[in-house]
């Protein structure tokens, strides 16, 4: 079985992660080596990807300045999305065609793998055709937007613990018109610390990817 490192980041600046995720990629694309999981929250961002719009992003800056939320562009696939405190944001550095497995097939495997993480504290999930992420009948829960550099994946996913729901007010979430956002405490009413999430999460990435886990720190 393929082994991958495991990472449990902590909370960490969206420009320093995607500078890690960026020298895991450039290092795999230059000799083999292990894939990683980064495990993280994000600081109150918004991210825009590549296809996004400026105007989904529907308040002025200094109403995000004022809450001390950053604003990043970025080249990852989707449109605009929210990252803070009490989110769970995992970024897989993957090179799927030693995985063998296809960019569609990757996407699927990453939202089962939040499907079944949710599944295993009480809350039932499910996709939606012709979009990604994951949603509850309360909302969607998760995010995924991804970016593939010849063959080594990097962004990954977002998925809604304990998130300030309040701050997506000041977007349109993944460019769709009035999509709800929701999280894993509004719909248990129940505080699960992100760490016992995220150590759910780790076994069904685990299991869906085939992989042994090897909990790495250097990176920390």
């Amino acid at each position: 079985m393929d082994k991958c490192s495991v990472c449990r980041l902590g909370v960490v600046e969206y420009q320093k992660a995607y500078q890690i995720q960026s020298d895991l990629v450039e290092n795999k694309l230059k000799e083999p080596s292990r894939d990683v999981l980064l495990l993280l929250e994000h600081p109150p961002t918004i991210t825009l990807g590549k296809s996004g719009k400026i105007e989904n992003i529907v308040v002025e800056k200094t109403v995000l300045e004022k809450h001390n939320i950053a604003l990043h562009f970025v080249d990852r696939g989707g449109d605009a999305t929210y990252h803070g405190p009490g989110q769970l944001v995992g970024y897989p550095i993957i090179d799927i065609e030693e995985k063998n497995i296809t960019f569609h097939d990757y996407i699927y495997n990453l939202e089962q793998t939040i499907i079944d993480t949710l599944s295993a504290i009480g809350i039932k999930s499910y996709r939606r055709e012709n979009y990604r992420g994951v949603w509850t009948d309360m909302g969607k829960i998760a995010s995924i937007g991804i970016r593939v550099v010849k063959k080594v994946t990097m962004h990954g996913f977002a998925l809604n613990v304990s998130t300030n729901l309040e701050h997506f007010s000041f977007i349109i979430p993944c460019g769709l018109s009035n999509e709800r956002m929701t999280s894993v405490f509004e719909i248990t009413q129940n505080h699960i610390p992100i760490d016992a999430i995220m150590g759910i999460y780790e076994e069904n990435f685990s299991r869906i990817f085939k992989y042994e886990l090897d909990y790495d720190a250097l990176l920390a």
